[in-house]
């Protein structure tokens, strides 16, 4: 006997799930224009069967649909699907274990907006039916922005990729890269560095595009933590830089990651200066967890802050920075971050290994909710901005697909949104479950924004707060997340 159902594109349907008592056949999605968002639809049988095959009816301008196989990996004796393999043929189940088809729906900046129905059948090799699930996709009367309200840099390190990719030539090399990075930036995030260095002429499409929120100028192409030493360079990257504000405003320098000692601290205020110097107006960014005692009156925030202007602090950092004799004295740090931005500042923040439960997170045994949840919560805060430190952080592994303990510390999924493809045929990138749900995220972001700008940010937010009221808990289950989604996009269509 096979069971089937549908559920939500961000849930993670484990290795050791069941069909649920009641199985769904029917899945309602909202959509505006230029966004996309994903279905499950999970198979489990009490004994091995083959040649399964999906088939999609249904038409509609603008809109397609893709199918993919979702591969498991172990985590702690659980098996958790992340890697997506585009779905090219019949498939086979396993005796006893869930086996999940992702379908993701994307509406194209020009898809009209109205309502349309799509049918995914499932058939044995013989013909027989095995399951039948109905999507009905309602299309906005607006679209997201091409260029998305949340600044993102994403690591992403060719030379991890050499290690499982092995290109013959020096153009291969480059190609390879650059579908990494392109893949990035179909998925709405900007990796640190571009395909091309920002004195190649290449580049300029790269800078101007709008869906390139951000880059890193200061970096070797595929590289992170390396600035350039040499000062002529940099300077003929700043004269490049001041000729376009466009580009000037996405650029950023990385000049220290993760200061936490008087000694960083130091070393930071030259290297600030120095790359001010070198090009006027250069945006910087700092990532920070800690908040040390500089003098008694002043602590790591106030010495900081004349450094830079892109704050980046860890997310957590918004509930828990403080000593308590810091918390005597300083303003709480929501505040000194809003006060920044009053001052012309952007602020940002990051994950990594840290914050663990119940913070949220995107490891790869996190809830899927989380993911998406991080983007509520980013609005909620006033952060623009998402920094990653890694997408492809494969350094220490020997094979990803069975090992995503990035650092061997029981920590997985660390700086791990990719999977090398030469293991499931195809030389170029895999993507995650959990790339799609951080980038539906990031669209949920700009729904926000969007909403914000017609019935003001504190109504928005009010929302916002009955799904995630604080940094460490998500109320209700994915049915109560898409439902205050589908309201605040209802409000922005009434408001256009």
């Amino acid at each position: 006997m096979i069971q089937t159902w549908i559920s939500h594109g961000f849930e993670k349907i484990t290795g050791s799930a069941r069909p649920p008592k009641v199985p769904r056949t029917d899945y309602s999605l909202s959509l505006a224009q230029n966004s996309s968002d994903c279905v499950h639809i999970s198979f489990y049988a009490d004994k091995s069967a083959q040649g399964i095959s999906l088939s999609v009816q249904g038409e509609y301008d603008g809109l397609s649909c893709a199918l993919y196989k979702e591969a498991f990996v172990p985590v702690r004796g659980e098996l958790y699907p992340d890697p997506l393999i585009p779905l090219c043929e019949p498939f086979d189940l396993e005796t006893g274990q869930p086996l999940n088809i992702l379908a993701e729906f994307s509406a194209e900046k020009d898809c009209p907006p109205g309502d349309a129905q799509y049918v995914i059948e499932a058939k044995s090799p013989d013909g027989e039916t095995v399951g039948t699930y109905r999507v009905f996709v309602h299309i906005w009367r607006f679209a997201l922005p091409e260029s998305p309200s949340c600044e993102t840099a994403i690591g992403l390190v060719l030379g991890h990729m050499l290690k499982f990719h092995h290109p013959g030539t020096e153009a291969e090399t480059e190609a390879l890269y650059k579908s990494y990075y392109d893949t990035l930036l179909k998925h709405k995030m900007s990796a640190y560095t571009m395909p091309y260095d920002v004195l190649d002429p290449r580049a300029d499409s790269y800078m101007s595009d709008p869906r390139v929120t951000t880059f890193c100028c200061d970096y070797e192409i595929g590289t992170t933590y390396h600035g350039f030493e040499d000062d002529d360079l940099v300077k003929r990257i700043g004269l490049k830089l001041a000729s376009n504000p466009v580009w000037l405003r996405k650029a950023y320098a990385y000049p220290l990651d993760e200061p936490r000692c008087m000694d960083h601290l130091v070393r930071l205020k030259a290297q600030t200066e120095r790359l001010r110097r070198l090009i006027p107006g250069i945006h910087q960014v700092i990532p920070f967890y800690t908040d040390i005692d500089v003098d008694g009156k002043t602590d790591q925030v106030a010495y900081m802050a004349p450094l830079h202007d892109i704050w980046c602090p860890k997310a957590a950092l918004f509930q828990e920075i403080y000593s308590k004799e810091q918390a005597a004295k300083f303003p709480p740090f929501p505040e000194r971050m809003a006060e920044e931005q009053r001052r012309g500042k952007r602020v940002w923040w990051y994950v990594c290994n840290y914050p663990q439960p119940p913070y949220l997170n995107v490891f790869t045994n996190d809830p899927g909710i989380s993911g998406r949840a991080l983007f509520w919560q980013q609005y909620r805060y006033g952060v623009t901005g998402f920094l990653y430190w890694g997408s492809n952080s494969w350094g220490r592994l020997a094979d990803p697909w069975l090992d995503t303990d990035t650092f061997g510390n029981d920590i997985h999924g660390d700086g791990i949104l990719f999977y090398p493809g030469e293991k499931a045929g195809i030389h170029g990138p895999v993507v995650s479950l959990r790339m799609k749900i951080l980038r539906s995220g990031i669209e949920d972001f700009d729904l926000f924004t969007l909403a914000g700008q017609i019935v003001g940010r504190e109504a928005v937010t009010e929302k916002i707060l009955s799904v995630v009221p604080s940094l460490t808990e998500v109320r209700g289950s994915g049915d109560k997340l898409l439902e205050i989604r589908r309201e605040i996009g209802n409000l922005i269509e009434k408001g256009t």
